[in-house]
């Protein structure tokens, strides 16, 4: 597809403004997402005394972090979570059971280098992101997610 698309579209490789590859992890709980993630993550020492504030409940914590892999900043990946949780449902108790997300993102801004093609591109993204999920992502986050969802 990613072959096609260019002389199908009449898309150069100049015409790219940025290509993205996706990877998502779903996990469908039924209770407050950003209460459980603060607990399976942690929230950081400089949040940690903010969490713990007698009478206080997490209504809002979707941790995200982008690093930039080349000087220019072009090849980027990006960690991130999202929650469905809302006030509403924290206030009131009642939850239905939604996903909640982790999302890794591999992403190239700009035109493409002169001999690369879409196919080509998408595979070394698809590369970076594939590393990430198994040095950081899977160990430091998808499993600490999947046994705190089970003990609850």
């Amino acid at each position: 597809m990613l072959d096609l698309a260019p002389p199908l579209l009449s898309v150069s490789p100049l015409d790219c403004e940025a290509l993205d590859l996706l990877f998502g992890f779903d996990f469908a709980y039924r209770g407050n997402h950003n209460a459980l993630l603060a607990e399976a993550l942690g929230v950081g020492p400089a949040l940690d005394r903010v969490a713990e504030v007698p009478g206080g409940r997490v209504i809002n914590f979707e941790p995200s972090l982008t690093i930039a892999l080349d000087e220019d900043c072009r090849v980027q990946v990006r960690v991130s979570t999202e929650t469905r949780t809302n006030a509403f449902q924290v206030r009131t108790g009642e939850f239905v059971e939604e996903q909640m997300s982790v999302y890794v993102t591999a992403r190239q801004y700009g035109s493409l280098e002169p001999q690369a093609n879409y196919a080509d591109t998408i595979d070394r993204l698809a590369q970076v992101a594939r590393e990430v999920v198994d040095t950081c992502v899977t160990e430091q986050i998808l499993k600490p997610l999947a046994r705190t969802i089970s003990l609850k």
